[in-house]
């Protein structure tokens, strides 16, 4: 749940910046606030990778918490952090955050600053950023919870001006039937050609309930008149074979002339397996028996600039190989895993 995040400087194109994140061992959960540089130019298979740390929060230095489930945009000189959520290692105490860094990357032995942003979203982990040539970045959904760790899903957008730091709700246009994407963290968001789109992410299958359902709906909303009339959203049909149904999932664009042309790796799908396939009884909270998360490591190719309906394109494997994302047969699973579930 750490970020990542491309170089500014052109003439230093192949890096890549990551902030925070979290840990856990089987008992404790540690949160970090480092901010690594790498160099991809610089990685070899033979040699330990690269990585140059450029901040660590300390009691003397000023920055941001550690957290994760945050995000972070680049823009202009700066790289920019916001919300995200902590806990301690016992997880009994436990934080989200509203608050907006940013750091100018571009200038050795640059500090943070903490930017008093105006009509700021509520604090929020699992949401998702991104931003635009002009400096206007954008937020949607993600979750927040209660003392009682009750999460409540969302499904706000809200813009951002980098150079003013300043918020702005979107309001959907027309009443509250219009169509919209709905309540979601764990989203893929990204902004091409004056649009936003939204692919995936999880959701509560019902109110209240804590199972939650992964989606694969692809959604995109222009942006020129959105504070002045409203979004309003399209749902796309896509063509093609895509992922599926997965949450999890890294993106990138294709290239900085093709943001609409995305780049879709991995992801992971949790599966009830039947309790007679695991050859035990289900274990509490699992009505379905054993649930098992299953991990992949194909990529695909969403293209949005198609000037028609957005083709899913399988890359790796290839199509030809006959290896598809599709659900193993349970039998299939190694037996520690029927049993006990995991991943």
């Amino acid at each position: 749940h750490f970020s990542l995040t491309p170089g500014l400087l052109d003439s230093r194109s192949g890096e890549m910046l990551m902030f925070g994140g979290e840990a856990y061992d089987g008992r404790e959960l540690t949160f970090y606030s480092d901010l690594y540089r790498i160099d991809l130019h610089q990685v070899h298979e033979d040699r330990a990778l690269p990585w140059e740390k450029l901040y660590s929060s300390a009691p003397q230095i000023f920055g941001p918490e550690a957290r994760s489930s945050h995000q972070s945009v680049a823009w202009g000189s700066f790289v920019y952090i916001f919300g995200g959520e902590w806990s301690s290692r016992d997880q009994r105490r436990y934080r989200q955050f509203n608050d907006l860094w940013r750091i100018k990357v571009t200038t050795p032995g640059a500090r943070w600053e903490c930017l008093e942003a105006t009509r700021a979203p509520p604090p929020r982990s699992g949401h998702r950023m991104a931003a635009g040539p002009a400096g206007q970045a954008v937020l949607y959904g993600g979750f927040c919870e209660d003392r009682r760790r009750r999460a409540t899903y969302m499904g706000d957008l809200h813009a951002l001006d980098l150079e003013s730091a300043t918020w702005c709700p979107l309001e959907v246009h027309g009443d509250r039937r219009s169509s919209r994407p709905g309540p979601r963290a764990g989203c893929l968001l990204w902004m091409s050609s004056g649009c936003t789109y939204i692919f995936g992410g999880v959701r509560p299958k019902r109110k209240g309930s804590e199972q939650l359902e992964t989606m694969e709906d692809l959604w995109r909303a222009r942006m020129d008149r959105a504070q002045k009339e409203g979004v309003q959203w399209e749902l796309l049909l896509a063509e093609g074979v895509g992922p599926g149904r997965r949450s999890g999932l890294c993106h990138c664009a294709l290239s900085s002339t093709h943001p609409g042309r995305r780049l879709v790796f991995g992801g992971v799908l949790d599966v009830q397996l039947p309790a007679s396939a695991a050859g035990t009884s289900a274990r509490k909270g699992s009505p379905g028996g054993t649930e098992v998360a299953l991990f992949h490591s194909d990529l695909f190719l969403l293209d949005c600039e198609t000037g028609r309906a957005p083709v899913w394109t399988r890359l790796w494997p290839s199509p030809l190989t006959g290896r598809a994302a599709r659900m193993p047969s349970p039998s299939a699973l190694p037996a520690e895993l029927q049993l006990h579930g995991g991943g």
